[in-house]
């Protein structure tokens, strides 16, 4: 994994456990500080994240996900569970989406972020500038 990749890993597990220490209402029903990585387009899964270095963060106590662009839906349901979103990419727009890729789309997602941001969670947005 690239170094920058460890980094914003590091940067992002930091900040979940600052979340967790908080005594603030959090978003979260996760008791460990929990990050939940997603990108918003479709990607081929072997070539974004480190699952060993994932695997070293989960034996030290996160809760770590991933969630691709697919058939598990991305709702407040979900992103509820974590302390912090690690936005990879937003998703595209509905109509430049042109079907390829399944709702949330970007409208949608960004009053999602908005109800978890308002209720306590954080969020990290690293954009796809391939």
């Amino acid at each position: 994994m690239k170094l920058w990749s460890k980094l914003v890993m590091l940067a992002a597990a930091w900040f979940a456990a600052q979340m967790n220490a908080a005594d603030q209402a959090a978003p979260v029903a996760a008791k460990n500080p929990s990050v939940l990585i997603v990108n918003g387009r479709p990607c081929n899964l072997m070539n974004k994240g480190d699952f060993a270095y994932f695997q070293e963060l989960n034996q030290r106590g996160f809760q770590l996900d991933v969630h691709f662009s697919g058939p598990r839906p991305l709702n407040w349901e979900l992103i509820r569970k974590y302390n912090c979103l690690v936005m990879i990419d937003l998703p595209p727009d509905e109509a430049e989406s042109k079907g390829k890729s399944p709702p949330p789309y970007r409208k949608e997602m960004m009053e999602l972020l908005d109800r978890y941001l308002q209720a306590g969670g954080g969020v990290f947005i690293l954009p796809d500038f391939q």
